[in-house]
């Protein structure tokens, strides 16, 4: 492997030097004073090339003085001059993007009213792709809410689709965004919107959102490409995940061809994409199809400069740009929502689990069974509805990507691969690493104190520092811990505990204990300070819990045996796919006493339809709604569901309750199967 690419790099490419550094000695230092968002990428060479030096390369040259070939033809050699291609040029529309604009229907209803301004929303694709992302997939399949009450916009980014493709542009971010702010924002006079993108447009939407920070209501990020830029060398840093320089797999060999030697990715796009009306022609014949798969025609709609510049200035380029523009969003409270397949074999899962690191208020959806762009990780309209707050897409249909179950889709994979082989620059292919899984069910281990929040007089939330920053702990959902501490007659104590985090947060996890005047363990989570170590081993438990296992959950808690629950529910209601409803009953004595409130009461107001809370104390303030005493037969049959053989009720509180609430589930007619004790 370095053999060869060390051939390449001496004999074809030669040693690479400063960025573009004609352009620096044409400008002088006026190039220090362009913007971070203006910048070159460092990945981006201006190589001293054999080829050009044998003069090979002076054929294409001579041609570029021939005014056919100037005036509305290409922009190169390896670029395609059909009127698809080039339309930009002889509209003279070479300042605007290419938009697709879905407007509300209500707009065009006789009973519309303006008092209620409609919600925008824009739609970034990722690379090497076009709007057709967007409009083959989601648009055609809106739910009636959205269509007359939400404007639509998916854009053709730079370079890409029906826009211009600009040979005297570097495609740099700050290029990008402001063909957007002409083209979108500021055409359509937009105060405020929502930000959906994929991939590596969720690099441009972040830029975007974090400069419209008070217009922004929301950000959804589809697989990001995230790398975090703590580095000096980010963006060679992203480079080498992106494009791993080996020679097999083939598609990893092409993409590193692609990604590092831009000779040799030109005349790869000249090859197909210049001759991208002949393909589709063969492919057509091929497949006996009248239309090809949007997929496949976006794939060569781009000029190998606007494809060159862009992968390199936005993804790699951006990398040492996100962590700025991501705390920018944080502090001004953006909401953001990231969503990815955990199949995903471009972008590695790290760089969710990452981005969820470095914005902790984020939210992080993991997709099963869905990769990088295929249609489950588009199918899940809860996603939109959750990150908008409002009903949004309904279901999609399954068109995109549909083509690859076919018998004929299998004949695209086969093409595609032969293409990605010789330079799939497209989907820059990654080693994904699964988290590491921390716990160990036979022998403690150690977990540092990285901080320590009262919550109450005796209350507080624990956390614990996990490996690495992509660690997980490996507890499945509803089981808990074993905990070993010394008490205060500093003998050993073990005790167990539910962590109240699930495996989607990498890197830490927490516990909320309740600290009693008398408990051995309570004294030692007393004593416990930041860069202590806790003991623990697992996982343990009897609860085991799959998606679908039932229509619905009823919860009985009281105080601390809330833990158990809240992590249930939190995995139930966060995973898009799972529709199980969660009634729960919490009690307590005061309402001080009550532990993990606002995160319940945040639950039951984001899942409104399928999370409900009733709180019961036994020494309520004044002004209460909730239930007072203790928890009662009538409470058990006027919130949780009725006894039926695809329900079931948990219980998790003091013994007397424990054994209280039995006495009431039997009286009600639940049976044995249809409870479980924590």
């Amino acid at each position: 492997m370095c053999i060869f690419f060390r051939f390449l790099d001496e004999f074809l490419e030669g040693k690479p030097s400063s960025c573009y550094c004609k352009v620096e000695q044409e400008k002088g230092a006026e190039i220090l004073e362009i913007d971070e968002e203006s910048e070159l990428s460092e990945t981006i060479h201006g190589r001293k090339n054999v080829f050009r030096e044998m003069g090979f390369l002076r054929i294409p040259r001579m041609w570029k003085n021939d005014e056919k070939f100037c005036a509305g033809k290409r922009n190169r050699w390896s670029d395609c001059g059909c009127e698809s291609c080039v339309s930009w040029m002889i509209n003279g529309s070479n300042l605007k993007l290419h938009v697709v604009v879905k407007e509300p229907e209500k707009a065009r209803l006789e009973h519309y009213s303006e008092e209620k301004a409609v919600e925008n929303v824009i739609f970034i694709h990722g690379f090497l792709s076009s709007s057709s992302f967007w409009t083959e997939t989601v648009f055609p399949n809106l739910s009636e809410h959205i269509k007359q009450n939400y404007r639509l916009f998916a854009i053709d980014l730079l370079g890409f689709g029906k826009s211009p493709k600009p040979r005297d542009c570097m495609y740099t971010l700050r290029d990008h965004q402001q063909m957007i702010e002409t083209s979108v924002i500021d055409q359509f006079q937009l105060n405020s919107f929502h930000v959906v993108a994929h991939s590596m447009g969720c690099v441009i939407a972040v830029a975007l959102a974090a400069k419209y920070s008070e217009s922004v209501k929301s950000i959804t990020l589809v697989a990001p490409p995230y790398f975090s830029s703590s580095r000096e060398d980010a963006s060679l840093a992203a480079l080498r995940q992106l494009a791993a320089r080996r020679i097999w797999p083939p598609l990893l060999f092409g993409s590193a061809l692609m990604s590092w030697y831009e000779h040799l990715g030109r005349c790869v796009c000249f090859l197909f994409c210049r001759n991208h009306k002949t393909w589709e022609q063969i492919l057509k014949l091929l497949t006996r199809r009248r239309d090809l798969p949007f997929k496949v025609i976006d794939f060569t709609r781009h000029t190998h400069h606007s494809a060159w510049h862009t992968m390199h200035n936005i993804i790699c380029g951006g990398a040492k740009l996100l962590d700025k523009y991501l705390d920018s969003l944080t502090s001004s409270g953006v909401k953001i929502h990231v969503v990815q397949g955990n199949k995903d074999q471009v972008v590695p899962l790290e760089c969710s689990y990452n981005m969820k690191m470095k914005a902790p208020y984020a939210e992080l959806s993991i997709i099963p069974n869905a990769d990088h762009n295929t249609k489950e990780l588009i199918l899940y309209s809860d996603l939109f509805d959750h990150s908008f707050g409002i009903p949004f897409f309904g279901q999609f249909l399954s068109c995109i990507m549909d083509f690859l179950q076919t018998s004929e889709g299998q004949l695209y994979v086969g093409v595609a691969i032969g293409l990605v082989a010789v330079g799939a620059a497209a989907y820059f292919l990654f080693s994904s690493k699964k988290p590491k899984v921390c716990l160990d069910p036979e022998n403690f281990k150690e977990f540092k104190l990285v901080k320590k929040t009262q919550l109450s007089h005796n209350v507080a939330k624990f956390r614990f520092e996990l490996p690495t920053p992509t660690s997980v702990l490996g507890l499945p959902i509803g089981q808990h811990i074993s905990c070993r501490g010394k008490d205060s007659q500093a003998e050993e104590v073990i005790k167990p505990y539910t962590p109240t985090t699930l495996d989607s947060d990498v890197g830490y996890f927490e516990l909320v204990i309740k600290m009693y005047p008398q408990g051995r363990m309570s004294h030692h989570f007393r004593e416990m300070r930041v860069g202590d170590y806790l003991s623990v081993k697992g996982p343990k438990g009897r609860f085991k819990y799959q998606t679908g296992q039932v229509r619905a959950f009823g919860m009985l808690a009281g105080g601390s045996g809330i833990t158990p629950m809240f992590q249930v529910a939190r995995a139930i209601l966060e995973n898009p796919i799972d529709k199980t409803k969660v009634h729960l009953i919490y009690a307590n004595v005061t309402f001080e006493d009550i532990l993990l409130k606002e995160e319940l009461d945040s639950l039951a107001t984001n899942y409104p339809g399928q999370f409900k809370i009733y709180y019961v104390l036994n020494q309520p303030p004044e002004v209460w709604n909730g239930g007072v005493g203790f928890v009662s037969k009538e409470m058990v049959q006027a919130h949780c569901p009725a006894p039926a053989s695809d329900i079931r009720i948990l219980r998790c509180g003091p013994p007397p309750m424990n054994k209280a609430m039995a006495a009431h589930l039997e009286a009600l007619g639940y049976t044995s199967e249809m409870q479980f004790q924590f």
